[in-house]
């Protein structure tokens, strides 16, 4: 998009959805209005797809921490999160730590950023398979609004 408004627009359209099928509109307005979308823009999409399966089980940050974790913060309780990290394959549950306010997963830095992207998209999907085992007031309170 080289237009720097209809950039904005377009990075405003990304940051307003609320669900998959938005995020799935907006790429395929952008095929139809601009042609292939770039990397860079594809990047996009996935982070923010990462970001609402993050929030719907308790996730309220993500960020890196150094070079080889990704910090969740989360104002969830222990025994929340131990339902979640059941739902992991066993071979993966090592990797999430759980700490008060905050899960680190570890170990992420020896991936790509698109491959990293994916598989926390993929296991924290994983996680939300349990969300019907989960009191949903004990999940809200660890997502900021």
């Amino acid at each position: 998009i080289s237009d720097a408004d209809q950039k904005m627009s377009a990075y405003r359209s990304v940051a307003a959805v609320n669900s998959r099928r938005e995020l799935s509109q907006i790429v395929e307005e952008w095929c139809d209005r601009y042609g292939p979308v770039p990397t860079a823009a594809q990047r996009l999409i996935k982070v923010m797809e990462l970001k609402q399966v993050a929030k719907k089980i308790g996730f309220s940050r993500i960020k890196p921490d150094g070079k080889q974790h990704v910090t969740l913060e989360t104002k969830m309780e222990e025994p929340a999160w131990k339902l979640l990290q059941q739902k992991l394959p066993e071979h993966l549950q090592s990797r999430f730590v759980y700490q008060q306010n905050k899960v680190t997963v570890r170990g992420l830095g020896v991936l790509t950023p698109d491959k990293q992207l994916d598989n926390l998209i993929e296991w924290l999907e994983k996680m939300q398979l349990a969300l019907p085992e989960l009191n949903q007031s004990t999940l809200k309170s660890g997502v900021s609004s």
